[in-house]
C-alpha cells in the first residue's frame, strides 16, 4: 500500500502546481500550463487507478466480508474522477468552479483511500501477497500482463 500511498502525495503535488494556476482560470481561460499538468494527471490518474483496480481490488475484496461496498464506492468515484479531469483539459476553457469541485473530488478520495481502504487492505490482505501486489503493479507500468483472472 505503501506505492500506492506514494503516487497519492504525487498527486497531491500535482493538485497543488493547479491550485496555484487558479487565479489565471478565473478569466476562464485554461493555461497552457495548467493544460499541461492537468493532461498529465488524467495520465497518472488512469495508471494508478489501474494499479488499484486491476491488482488491489480484487485481492482486497476476496478478504473484505461487508466492507466490500468500500471498494465500490472507491471504483465509481475513480470513474467520476477520472472524467472530470478529461473534461477539464478539453479546451475551449475549463470552469474555475468545476476544477475547483474536482481538485476538492480527488483530495476527498486520496484521504478515503489512505486512511480507510488502504488500513483495511493492510490488515485483511495476508503479508505473504504483497510481493505479487507490487509485481503486478509494476507490470502495468511495463504492460505485461501477470495477473491471473
Amino acid at each position: 500500500m505503501s506505492i500506492l500511498a506514494g503516487e497519492h502525495k504525487v498527486m497531491l503535488s500535482m493538485l497543488h502546481e493547479i491550485e496555484k494556476d487558479l487565479d489565471s482560470i478565473k478569466g476562464g481561460t485554461l493555461n497552457a500550463n495548467t493544460h499541461d499538468r492537468i493532461t498529465t494527471l488524467v495520465g497518472f490518474l488512469q495508471t494508478h487507478f489501474t494499479k488499484e483496480e486491476q491488482v488491489v481490488f480484487p485481492i482486497l475484496s476476496r478478504y473484505l466480508g461487508i466492507d466490500r461496498a468500500v471498494v465500490d464506492a472507491v471504483s465509481a468515484e475513480h470513474e467520476r474522477i477520472t472524467t472530470d479531469f478529461v473534461q477539464l483539459s478539453k479546451p475551449p476553457s475549463a470552469q474555475f468552479e468545476k476544477i475547483q469541485k474536482t481538485i476538492r473530488m480527488l483530495k476527498s478520495h486520496i484521504s478515503k483511500e489512505d486512511n480507510v481502504l488502504f488500513w483495511l487492505a493492510e490488515i485483511k490482505i495476508p503479508p505473504h501477497l504483497y510481493g505479487i501486489l507490487v509485481k503486478q503493479m509494476s507490470s502495468l507500468e511495463t504492460g505485461q500482463t501477470l495477473i491471473p483472472k
